[in-house]
């Protein structure tokens, strides 16, 4: 037998394999450009662009896993709806137009971004998961309905997150942003930065509890008004010169391993301070504070 031969032979044999065994694994990438409308349906899976042309609109697989499609916003009008968490939306840039979640949850993923020039709207009972990525809200955007941030980044300027938010971990960034009395903060991880403005804990569920909560990382004043909610122990709390934190009610501990340069008013509620030394506090709290509201631990 030739051993050139038979070498080819089984050359010819593995790179048929490899071209099988690949086949069933292909997905197909595309770029998909809305600068007029699209809708994209979570029941189908189906991101449909509505274009002119022939012909009149193209439809395409958007499912994380299944897709490797990117929607890539430039302009247009995008309405997401029925995805969830087991039906998962492939990848979305946005640069700039119209986003709508009119129901279900819309994830952003590693390679997704949401530019502040986007307008993006959701409705109550939706939701925004942020897994990786970045979204940035601005005063034009309306966020009735929930964020939730795992990992990637959230900056919120000039705008209230109606509907609560929930962070696990990634870094939020408020820029003079309020927060309604009906929604929640729930911190248990990442970094909470309050860059400027006023901002308040004010419902009985707000709790931050673990991770970082910077406070005043921008140029300007910063304010955070605690008069609901808890900030416990195990939370980092990093309190800047230009800040101010004022505490009419709930629960606020601050422990030896926080930074405080600013400033705290209590006027109500409960102040803790672990592991803090008694002329560390006459310095930082005045004598009626000390009678009244501080409870001491070592």
């Amino acid at each position: 037998m030739n051993n050139n031969l038979g070498m080819r032979k089984i050359l010819i044999v593995a790179a048929c394999t490899a071209i099988i065994g690949c086949t069933g694994g292909i997905a197909h990438s595309q770029i998909i450009t809305i600068d007029k409308m699209a809708t994209a349906d979570g029941i189908t899976g189906t991101l449909t662009n509505l274009e002119t042309g022939m012909p009149p609109k193209k439809e395409y697989d958007w499912v994380f896993g299944t897709s490797s499609n990117t929607a890539l916003l430039t302009g247009g009008n995008l309405t997401v709806s029925n995805y969830t968490s087991n039906i998962i939306n492939d990848t979305i840039v946005g640069t700039s137009g119209w986003l709508n979640v009119d129901s279900g949850t819309l994830t952003i993923n590693s390679g997704s971004s949401i530019a502040n020039a986007v307008i993006t709207n959701t409705l109550e009972n939706t939701s925004i998961n942020i897994i990786g990525g970045n979204v940035s809200l601005d005063s034009d955007d309306t966020i009735d309905g929930s964020i939730n941030i795992a990992n990637g980044n959230l900056n919120v300027n000039r705008t209230s997150i109606k509907g609560g938010l929930t962070q696990t971990g990634g870094t939020t960034n408020i820029e003079n942003s309020s927060k309604s009395a009906s929604s929640q903060l729930v911190v248990s991880g990442g970094k909470f930065n309050i860059n400027s403005g006023s901002y308040d804990l004010n419902n009985d569920g707000d709790r931050v509890s673990k991770g970082t909560l910077n406070l005043g990382q921008g140029t300007g004043e910063t304010v955070l008004n605690v008069s609901k909610g808890e900030i416990e122990s195990e939370a980092t709390v990093n309190i800047a010169k230009n800040s101010t934190i004022n505490v009419s009610g709930g629960d606020l501990t601050l422990d030896n391993t926080d930074n405080w340069n600013g400033t705290v008013n209590v006027s109500g509620g409960n102040l803790a301070l672990v592991g803090i030394n008694k002329m560390q506090i006459q310095n930082l709290l005045n004598p009626a504070v000390l009678q009244q509201y501080l409870v001491i631990s070592t």
